[in-house]
């Protein structure tokens, strides 16, 4: 109720306000922001950066599976990226890892690090996954070469707003599995059939869409090419034109 009033009062007296995604903009209008002052600003990363890169490194896949000391560099890859904490679930995506052991051969790169790394660390352990591993926190410039030997993006998230690892991975024209509490996944994802979306802690679900997109050639690629398609309409011009149209609207307000 407070939050209603608070908001609701702010928001009545600007002139137009920047939404990123359908569920922000739903946000906005459930305290009162009327529809001509809302205008669309993607999550946007560096498009042009991320699919220079993917050129780039098309030809050395297999030296970097060596580096990283991938043992089955033939196997596909699933990979997450993202913080080791709470919110983002990584533990889901280690117990569906034990669900698909005895049925598809996959490795599993985790890319990030946090409070829980030493609990996934001894999950990993205990249940003998030597089809794991983790590469610790890697910085946008390093990141390309683990997008470009993945085959699959998996966002385990109980909530993430707008998680720009998803875009980057579309640049790469990898699919994506992601709850439906990764909010831009709503969009880009279901809405563009990019990929698959399941309940948050659903690891059965999680599981199946997996083993679906990574048994499946002709699916993964369609999948990626669709993401690849509507990462290349969430971009900076698009959040230019965003931003001067609300300057426009304000003004003549």
């Amino acid at each position: 109720m407070i939050k209603r009033i608070f908001l609701g009062f702010i928001l009545k007296r600007v002139q137009a306000v920047l939404y990123a995604y359908k569920a922000n903009k739903d946000f906005f209008k459930f305290y009162g922001v009327p529809e001509e002052k809302l205008f669309f600003y993607p999550c946007a990363v560096d498009n042009e950066f991320f699919q220079r890169k993917n050129k780039e490194l098309e030809k050395t896949k297999q030296l970097i599976k060596e580096e990283i000391g991938l043992k089955h560099a033939d196997w596909p890859t699933i990979l997450f990226v993202g913080k080791f904490i709470a919110r983002k679930r990584v533990m889901d995506l280690l117990r569906a890892a034990v669900k698909l052991k005895n049925k598809i051969n996959v490795n599993f790169l985790l890319v990030g690090d946090g409070p829980g790394r030493e609990t996934l660390m001894n999950f990993v352990k205990e249940n003998g996954m030597e089809n794991v591993y983790f590469v610790g926190f890697k910085n946008q410039s390093e990141l390309p070469k683990y997008y470009a030997i993945a085959d699959l993006l998996v966002l385990p998230s109980a909530f993430d707003p707008s998680p720009k690892a998803m875009n980057e991975a579309m640049n790469f024209r990898l699919p994506i599995v992601a709850t439906n509490g990764v909010k831009t996944a709503l969009d880009m994802v279901a809405e563009n059939d990019a990929g698959c979306i399941y309940r948050v802690g659903d690891i059965e679900a999680l599981s199946c869409y997996i083993e679906k997109i990574i048994k499946d050639n002709a699916l993964r690629e369609k999948l990626g090419a669709n993401a690849f398609r509507v990462v290349n309409e969430w971009n900076f011009t698009r959040d230019v034109e965003g931003i001067i149209k609300a300057v426009d609207y304000a003004h003549k307000t």
